[in-house]
């Protein structure tokens, strides 16, 4: 195999950011051999702006829009790969930045192997302050006390196993999706879920760790730079939480052992909890009354099972 790189940036009026974005692909110590751009039908300046950086970019830009806006970054992700041909793929969210190193340093971890059962090679990540470029977040894998057993300061990384992939994930959503992705791998597993618009990236990572025959080696350092700013998708939080709840359930179907069903549980009843006191505030019965049955039906539950502590 290659290590023929392929880059995705899916946008949606993203024409304040995007250069910087693209910058950061094009400076890499192992630049991606294309960077293909789907613009989810941008009311703003987002085509003209990639179009006048692709005139005089070091990597082939190749830019094309969907007919019409699928209200998340992973569908014009999934229509964008047909269209890639690197034996490996990134997705860059349009306002992120990766590290000039990333690409380089994802390679080494796939190398590191074993072999072809490495399908994610994902790292940390930082988030700082749109317009001043201050630090919010020096590191997101420090917030996550489930990976402190896990990490090493290794230049490639841990391997996780299956069971150990089940506990982080049953736990917290801490084995992220910013990283390097084998093509197989994608292929395998059908890329993401769309019947998922807010919760795409955490479900398609369970469906991988729970599901593919290929494994995950993750890297404590950061490697992307996530911007925070004003508008954000997660602001929709009764979609988000629906979409939460939904996948709770199928980690519950699948997950093998009792106390990593217990640990789901509890995050299932306190998403049902937060997901019903939204919908009040926001008079959605549409969305409340399943929450608020949903909760009391987990709670009942509950009285009858003993769960881990």
């Amino acid at each position: 195999m290659s290590d023929r790189i392929s880059a995705i940036i899916p946008v949606y009026n993203g024409a304040r950011f995007i250069r910087d974005a693209l910058a950061s692909l094009c400076a890499q110590t192992h630049p991606p051999a294309e960077i293909v751009v789907a613009d989810d039908v941008s009311t703003d300046d987002t085509r003209e702006v990639v179009a006048d950086f692709a005139r005089t970019s070091p990597v082939r830009v190749d830019l094309f829009s969907l007919e019409k806006n699928t209200g998340g970054p992973y569908g014009p992700a999934s229509r964008a790969f047909p269209r890639t041909t690197g034996d490996f793929v990134c997705i860059l969210d349009a306002d992120d930045l990766f590290a000039p190193d990333a690409f380089a340093t994802y390679l080494a971890v796939f190398a590191a192997g074993p072999g072809a059962e490495v399908g994610l090679a994902t790292a940390d990540f930082m988030t700082f302050r749109d317009g001043t470029g201050e630090t919010v977040m020096p590191s997101y894998f420090a917030t996550q006390e489930v990976l402190g057993p896990v990490l090493n300061d290794s230049p490639t990384g841990v391997l996780l196993d299956r069971d150990e992939a089940f506990r982080i994930y049953a736990e917290t959503f801490a084995i992220p999706f910013k990283g390097m992705l084998r093509r197989e791998a994608w292929a395998e597993m059908g890329g993401p879920n769309l019947a998922y618009r807010h919760a795409c990236d955490v479900e398609f990572v369970w469906r991988f760790v729970s599901r593919s025959r290929f494994r995950v080696r993750m890297l404590n350092r950061p490697l992307v730079r996530v911007r925070i700013w004003g508008s954000s998708m997660s602001s929709n939080r009764l979609l988000e939480g629906r979409e939460l709840v939904k996948l709770f359930r199928d980690m519950l179907r699948t997950l093998p052992d009792p106390a990593h069903r217990a640990a789901v549980r509890r995050r299932l009843r306190k998403e049902l909890f937060d997901l019903a006191y939204n919908a009040y505030k926001r008079r959605s019965l549409r969305t409340l009354v399943p929450a608020a049955c949903g909760l009391a039906a987990a709670k009942l539950g509950g009285l009858f099972r003993r769960e881990a502590v």
